[in-house]
């Protein structure tokens, strides 16, 4: 039976629009942020359904107009407006204060996204494979250094690969502790290490809140045809400069037990750090052991853009599982409506 609305709503839409860094910022500062295209395409996705939609950037000015707007649901992609590590959680934290229900996982589930090292921990705990990785927080940890070569570095609290570049794959300790020293200088924040995981990578999205969760087609990242100097692994480089929307395949060419391996896996890292509505989740398979993939990271605000040229690997899932654009921003609000109480079956 299709889900019926138990009343007109009025839902926000949380977001933050992209901008170039001033002179003198990181260039990847504020690539979390999403283009007014895609803006506006979701916003049209929401009207779409006869709600009435009220946009609110997310910056401080937003504050005054969500305690006196009445709001029945916010639809939330909003990243933060200030640079820490807990930036995604801020809003949802916020509507959390003033009573406003909200779309999307929830802001514990949000600090944790961009928490690495505790997102990975609770997976190590729950049993689900991670790879291995140490916390550098200063150079000298690398003194006492537990992973083999090669090792990928990542800024902890980061997310859309920034500071993730294609030289961050390092094979030696000399390489390891320029890549390091990087991090901590440009970013002010420990250093993940990981032992990389050598194969192919997938993502898998999730939607739902109980069984039965409604899994998308695995996505495969493909790494050929990128320049020789590339490194196989989504790098800085390889989302931006390398970009290609065929390098994202769906849907991916592997036997039904390895499709059934990585929902399984997905669906496991989703429950783990309690995600909700939905989310996607990143993956390797080692290329000497196709039949385990590790979990390398959650998104539960994954990208949603319109445009066929970018490579958004939630919205290629979404058309191969048959969804319309429209469709399917309607099919995440209807999920988030449906736990919050304001939809019936």
């Amino acid at each position: 039976m299709t889900p019926t609305l138990k009343k007109s709503l009025v839902i926000g839409f949380t977001f933050n629009v992209e901008k170039q860094p001033a002179s003198g910022e990181r260039a990847d500062l504020y690539a979390e942020f999403d283009s007014i295209d895609t803006i506006d395409h979701i916003k049209k996705a929401l009207e779409s359904t006869g709600h009435k939609v009220i946009s609110i950037e997310a910056t401080k000015d937003a504050l005054e107009l969500l305690v006196k707007t009445k709001i029945d649901a916010v639809f939330n992609i909003a990243e933060g407006f200030q640079n820490t590590e807990d930036r995604e959680s801020l809003f949802p934290a916020i509507f959390e204060f003033l009573g406003i229900p909200y779309i999307g996982s929830d802001a514990l589930c949000l600090a944790l996204k961009l928490d690495k090292a505790a997102a990975k921990k609770i997976w190590e705990a729950k049993g689900i494979p991670t790879a291995r990785f140490q916390i550098i927080e200063k150079l000298d940890d690398l003194t006492d250094l537990k992973l083999r070569f090669p090792i990928i570095v990542k800024p902890i609290h980061e997310g859309t690969s920034k500071g993730i570049f294609n030289d961050s794959l390092v094979e030696d300790k000399e390489a390891l502790r320029k890549i390091v020293e990087r991090v901590l200088r440009d970013y002010q924040q420990p250093a993940i290490i990981e032992e990389f995981i050598d194969g192919r990578e997938f993502t898998c999205t999730i939607i739902g809140n109980h069984e039965p969760y409604e899994i998308l087609p695995p996505v495969e990242i493909s790494f050929e045809g990128l320049p020789p100097e590339a490194k196989p692994f989504c790098s800085y480089e390889v989302k931006t400069i390398w970009d290609d929307p065929k390098s994202t395949v769906c849907p991916a060419d592997i036997t039904p037990e390895q499709e059934a391996k990585l929902k399984a896996t997905a669906l496991q890292a989703y429950k783990a750090v309690n995600a909700r509505d939905y989310g996607r989740v990143d993956m390797r398979m080692n290329k000497n052991d196709q039949d385990t993939p590790y979990v390398l990271e959650i998104n539960p605000l994954a990208g949603m853009s319109y445009s066929p040229e970018v490579n958004h690997s939630m919205i290629k899932a979404s058309k191969a599982a048959g969804y319309e654009y429209n469709q399917f921003i309607i099919r995440l609000l209807n999920s988030g409506l449906e736990r919050i109480g304001l939809l019936e079956n």
